[in-house]
């Protein structure tokens, strides 16, 4: 029994030495391995609970689909809705309209205080969030909003980490990924301070810090940071570092039908 328990422990022995010996000898590679070792491995992980969640889910959907419900037609309207969400920055507040109402509102354009609107939609508990930051698409969901096209991409990143300090300088760390899932969407531009300051309020219960900064961890287990002055834009299966300033996502156009008139204007 002895030379059994030998044979096999004498491989993981002779593997721990070598790592060991590697480490004293070339400690900044080490490093560099173990953490790609480390990340391929929560990627895995992360992968995986994916693909747990939507066998889960493919499931749950099969059992509550497998009973005929005289009601089922009029619950799957109830379910299926757009709205626009409109974010004041100086107040806080955030607005939802239907479609109809949000014809009627017009002091979002030209105003420096909205730096954030949404739409979203809902259809067969598919949810998702288009990040509105061009009078093109104010002029498609004014006509119709079927035709706005909002395109879901595949998730980029597998951990995102908001990061704020107290005053003795110690870390405080709230992984923030959990929700963004619905957000992964072509052309929408994500996780600047408006949107951040809007997301974490609403799924977090969290009042920005003036002082933060985002760690990402990508699809393909690459790590990076970005500050209050940076955000994300979103593209076919990938993503792109901008820089953006107060005037970024403030819609202007003085030939929009009903816009309130600007000093610029006047």
């Amino acid at each position: 029994m002895y030379e059994i328990l030998y044979y096999l422990t004498l491989p993981f022995v002779i593997l721990s030495a070598s790592m060991a010996s590697f480490y004293v000898l070339y400690p900044e590679e080490s490093k560099k391995q173990l953490m790609g070792m480390s990340w391929k491995l929560t990627k895995f992980m992360v992968e995986c609970n994916e693909v747990m969640d939507k066998l889960n889910n493919k499931f749950k959907s099969s059992d509550e689909n497998s009973g005929y419900d005289s009601d089922s037609e009029t619950d799957d309207e109830d379910n299926e809705y757009d709205e626009v969400i409109i974010y004041n920055h100086n107040t806080k507040r955030s607005l939802s309209f239907d479609i109809e109402h949000f014809y009627e509102k017009t002091d979002f354009l030209n105003n420096d205080n909205i730096k954030l609107i949404l739409f979203h939609s809902m259809e067969d508990d598919n949810e998702k969030y288009k990040r509105i930051d061009r009078i093109e698409d104010i002029e498609i969901l004014k006509e119709d909003e079927d035709n706005l096209v909002v395109k879901p991409i595949e998730k980029q990143f597998i951990q995102i980490e908001y990061i704020t300090e107290d005053k003795d300088g110690n870390e405080k760390i709230v992984d923030i990924h959990s929700n963004l899932g619905d957000f992964y969407v072509k052309g929408s531009i994500i996780l600047d301070r408006y949107f951040l300051e809007w997301y974490l309020e609403t799924f977090y219960d969290i009042e920005i810090d003036g002082n933060y900064k985002l760690r990402f961890f990508d699809k393909d287990v690459n790590m990076f940071t970005l500050s209050t002055n940076n955000a994300i834009v979103l593209s076919d299966n990938t993503y792109t570092k901008i820089d953006i300033d107060d005037s970024t996502f403030v819609i202007k156009e003085k030939g929009y039908e009903g816009a309130e008139e600007s000093d610029d204007d006047a």
